[in-house]
């Protein structure tokens, strides 16, 4: 799914074979679809090295998190700037990584970077964990990298908002939430392709309906109080 930053609503639904992992499914939304004026936003499992080479050599803006097991991550870097998320502390920094792709072909002279995050308030939550599971004599973590999110893009953007549009993501998490459970998309029982495609795209109408009237709610604070389908049926 792809979901428009300026409108706040989903824009694209592909469904994808169960066969076809999530890392590879990127190349095959890329093949139908031209991100060239966007930003592609991915989550960790979408990770790859010949993803984020392909992203560099083709011009395509990105901010791609990296899973907290890569070697390639220096958890040493110095955090010496700070800013808050909704409520929440952030330590970070911003580091120049281009060198490290100097066999890539990086085009009008765009640089990459690693963005190194660290949550505060996380920090906290799984050193908890961690002592607690030390108590039950379970394998040892890495402390280094509690509470740490790190993030390469080849954006000329701050820190902070690199950070917050990749949180923005959420948007996209919910919108699958909401397909799979309000409007009861899991439950499908079709045989037929055709009957397939169409069901999928009445369900993202229906799902473009369902964020839109959320956004109506938001704006006037009722989003707490309020459903989208209490709103539909005076609930």
């Amino acid at each position: 799914m792809a979901f428009s930053r300026n409108d706040f609503i989903p824009t694209v639904l592909k469904p994808l074979p169960g066969s076809v992992r999530d890392v590879k499914s990127i190349s095959s939304f890329l093949k139908e679809f031209d991100v060239s004026k966007n930003i592609l936003v991915l989550d960790r499992e979408f990770f790859s090295f010949g993803n984020v080479e392909f992203f560099i050599e083709n011009d395509i803006e990105f901010i791609q998190p990296l899973r907290r097991a890569l070697r390639i991550i220096d958890y040493s870097i110095p955090l010496d700037s700070f800013h808050t998320y909704r409520e929440r502390g952030i330590r970070y920094s911003r580091v120049n990584v281009t060198e490290k792709f100097k066999n890539t072909t990086i085009k009008n002279g765009k640089k990459v970077f690693l963005f190194m995050y660290e949550v505060v308030k996380l920090r906290g939550e799984e050193s908890n964990l961690i002592v607690l599971l030390r108590n039950r004599k379970i394998r040892k973590y890495d402390i280094t990298r509690l509470g740490k999110i790190s993030i390469r893009s080849n954006l000329e953007m701050d820190s902070e908002t690199i950070f917050s549009i990749y949180k923005g993501r959420e948007d996209v998490e919910q919108s699958f939430d909401a397909m799979k459970n309000e409007l009861e998309e899991g439950n499908a029982r079709i045989n037929r392709r055709d009957g397939f495609r169409g069901y999928f795209l009445m369900s993202f109408i229906s799902l473009s309906g369902d964020i839109s009237i959320l956004q109506v709610l938001k704006g006037k604070s009722l989003s707490q109080k309020l459903s989208t389908q209490g709103r539909l049926f005076g609930l």
